[in-house]
């Protein structure tokens, strides 16, 4: 029997939506945005986060995290484990109407160590953390080249395609 709960976490005052029994067969999705509509813009789900409170909202400071998404999956002692997280933060001067942000792609290693392996900043830059990415790298002809800023200099990196 399928089952599908909306519960408020007491807590922390969170939503927790729970379902069960829906296999891939079912051709069940969990959420779903529909949107039909005569402009080009998509559908839009909106994360608002301040410091303060509801009632007396603060501005968000250099490196706040804005909204994560994560995914986690059951370990092999049938617990909830986290194994990976997408989130948005706030990087570098706020000012009225504008807050810089950053977007970072965590994952969890084989010894259950998060680290961030992506990460495009406010500035227009992208950051690899070249400790957390192991690739199987065809090496034998770059087929584009990435420019990459270091300090004050730019350098070409011969881009492989990754298998």
């Amino acid at each position: 029997m399928n089952k599908i709960s909306l519960d408020v976490d007491l807590k922390t005052g969170g939503i927790v939506i729970k379902t069960e029994g829906y296999t891939s067969v079912d051709d069940y999705d969990l959420f779903n945005i529909v949107n039909a509509t005569e402009v080009p813009e998509s559908n839009y789900a909106g994360f608002i986060r301040s410091r303060g409170t509801i009632a007396d909202p603060k501005a968000m400071q250099n490196n706040d995290e804005i909204f994560s998404f994560f995914y986690a999956g059951y370990d092999s002692e049938n617990q909830p484990a986290w194994s990976a997280e997408l989130t948005v933060g706030s990087e570098g001067n706020i000012q009225p109407g504008i807050v810089p942000s950053y977007f970072a792609f965590k994952t969890v290693d084989q010894k259950g160590i998060a680290n961030i392996v992506f990460r495009v900043n406010s500035d227009k830059t992208v950051g690899f953390n070249p400790d957390a990415l192991t690739t199987n790298v065809d090496t034998s002809q770059p087929s584009k080249f990435l420019k990459i800023k270091i300090g004050n200099e730019y350098y070409a990196i011969p881009a492989y395609l990754i298998k």
